[in-house]
């Protein structure tokens, strides 16, 4: 690269342009009406009351205390509001984070059901750091190469697992168990020791925030169809659309209540409750890295976990950049994305990523910009500071409802039969990924599927189809690649797929 050149690449990276590009907010923020203020505080809340409920439910899947999941859902969000370039995305705890972050950690020293936060902590600050270098470097682009299909297995294969995991609170049941096999004997072992009223609870949580999903999407259809309806329909079409959206937050407090009635009339042991949550924030602290055995415990985590968390936050930023009309650059949602975890890991959070179905409902919420995210932060601080002696009361039957009925629809099982009918040789990865993230763990899972997918990939170009001219017309040799070189009399053989050092046996 000539001198001239570099200087140019120097100018153009320092440049105030492409420093605005690295502050999103300097953009969004000066075109920011009064108008959009009522929209973004009404999102802001009605993630609030959705974060909330599933931040204490996804860090039991993280094998770490309760309030973890609180403390892993503010901090993202204030950072997203100055670096994010998505309206919509919400930063926090998802289900197959905290799945991932369940696999990399040591037993605590006052209860071996869970792990020691300090290792979630400081893996949510060394994935940072790495998503922030890919980005700084311009190296998001590589994450193309992992295709649908094994995000796909994947994916659906944590939904499997996390459902599964979640059985045991529903039956108020307990065993030693980690992998998806392994939950499924111990729930089979366990089944006659069964908590009637958690299964009660439980199985009712369940079929409330059903029909509260499907009041939801009905309530959006008849607002669409009625259009021209009276305002009091209109104001009854979004109250009910409110009720579906915030049914964690309902299912939650109706069983707390009805675990209080319980305790009032000295029925105290008859739910498995959730425990005394410490209230305040925690104290903000650097992540120790000089935990014993720390490289060992996180393993392949540390490259694992960074990796999924930014593929959940792109897909989830481009696909509705797409609906709403604006584009996510992958290189600035990693450096937003690992900001919200080094910064984070201050504030004793384990690593997040965008949340599908948060985006989701801030998205149908009507937020107009990140400024919705300040809102949701704020709430879920303002939660930590006065209501957590409540949280004791919430049963932990009712938690794994709202798990479970999160991580259903991320199951997809029906692409195993799209790709049977387009595309067969896609089914090798996807039935890979799926399998062995069932039976060794998401994270080997995911490893095992892009192996085979960059096997997939690389094979044309190491067997390449071979084209013989003659006089002008031209031919593709046979179904099968690269077994020797054809040399026609009167023409000439060339690689149809071109020639490089891995294929080069096959030409000389």
């Amino acid at each position: 690269m000539e001198m001239h050149e570099i200087k140019e690449k120097v100018s153009d990276y320092c440049s105030k342009d492409t420093w605005k590009a690295r502050f999103p907010i300097s953009i969004w923020l000066p075109t920011y009406k009064i108008g959009y203020a009522i929209n973004d505080f009404v999102a802001g809340i009605t993630v609030a009351l959705t974060v909330l409920p599933q931040g204490l439910a996804y860090a039991s899947i993280a094998k770490l205390p309760a309030q973890y999941g609180l403390y892993s859902s503010f901090m993202g969000c204030f950072v997203y509001f100055f670096l994010g370039m998505s309206k919509d995305i919400t930063v926090g705890p998802t289900a197959i984070m905290s799945l991932l972050v369940s696999s990399y950690g040591t037993s605590n020293s006052t209860d071996d059901t869970l792990n020691d936060p300090a290792y979630a902590i400081t893996l949510a600050c060394i994935c940072g750091l790495i998503q922030i270098v890919i980005g700084v470097l311009h190296l998001g682009a590589l994450t193309s190469f992992i295709s649908a299909t094994v995000i796909s297995g994947f994916t659906t294969a944590s939904a499997l697992t996390i459902g599964a995991g979640q059985i045991k609170n529903l039956f108020g049941i307990s065993y030693e168990g980690d992998a998806f096999y392994e939950d499924i004997i111990g729930v089979i072992s366990n089944i006659t020791d069964t908590n009637v009223w958690d299964l009660l609870l439980g199985s009712v949580s369940l079929i409330i925030l059903f029909l509260l999903k499907v009041l939801k999407d009905a309530s959006t259809k008849w607002e669409e169809r009625d259009r021209d309806a009276p305002t009091s329909y209109i104001v009854l079409y979004k109250s009910l659309w409110l009720l579906g959206t915030a049914r964690n937050a309902v299912v939650v407090i109706a069983s707390a209540l009805v675990a209080v009635i319980l305790e009032s009339t000295g029925h105290e042991d008859a739910l498995t409750l959730t425990g005394e949550v410490p209230a305040g924030l925690p104290s903000p602290s650097p992540p120790d890295f000089s935990l014993p055995g720390l490289m060992d415990i996180l393993g392949v985590g540390i490259a694992i976990v960074p990796l999924i968390g930014f593929l959940e936050a792109i897909a989830i930023g481009k696909g509705f950049g797409r609906q709403n009309g604006y584009k996510v650059e992958p290189n600035q949602e990693l450096i937003a994305l690992g900001s919200c975890n080094v910064l984070g890991s201050f504030f004793s959070s384990y690593p997040v990523t965008g949340s599908f179905s948060r985006t989701s409902i801030n998205n149908q919420s009507g937020v107009k910009t990140q400024a919705g995210n300040l809102v949701t932060g704020t709430l879920v601080i303002m939660s930590l500071l006065f209501i957590t002696p409540a949280f004791q009361y919430i049963p932990k039957a009712a938690l794994a409802a709202v798990i479970i009925s999160a991580v259903f629809n991320m199951m997809n099982f029906r692409i195993f039969l799209q790709l049977w009918k387009l595309n067969k040789l896609d089914l090798l990865p996807l039935s890979a990924t799926f399998i062995s993230s069932l039976f060794l763990g998401v994270a080997y899972g995911t490893l095992i599927g892009i192996g085979i997918d960059l096997l997939i990939l690389l094979y044309p170009s190491a067997r390449p189809q071979i084209k013989v001219e003659f006089l002008g017309n031209s031919f593709t040799r046979g179904q099968h690649r690269g077994y020797g070189t054809v040399v026609p009399v009167g023409g000439e053989s060339v690689p149809d797929d071109g020639l490089l050092f891995g294929n080069r046996k096959v030409w000389f």
